[in-house]
């Protein structure tokens, strides 16, 4: 990160940089860091694939992880539920 942060203190329209860190915060698990930075990147090089991608990892890991209790196991359960009623 201290690299990169060098590399854009001459260079401060460097895609590679802000690609680079990216990259970086990604890997210390700091993913709003990682966005911004991929996010920089894209606006400089918008059609680098390799942050295209890097921007949805990071977004990804910072998306809320989905409820517990819904979908196909809450249906399931509902459907014992039901068929034991049904049974007393």
């Amino acid at each position: 990160i201290e690299d990169c942060q060098s590399a854009l203190a001459i260079n401060p329209t460097s895609s590679k940089a802000y690609g680079r860190m990216g990259k970086a915060y990604f890997s210390a698990s700091d993913y709003n860091s990682s966005v911004t930075a991929y996010e920089k990147a894209l606006e400089l090089d918008p059609n680098n694939a390799t942050y295209v991608e890097g921007l949805r990892a990071a977004k990804a890991r910072l998306a809320p992880p989905a409820p517990a209790g819904g979908g196909a196991a809450q249906q399931a359960t509902s459907n014992v539920s039901d068929t034991a009623a049904a049974m007393t």
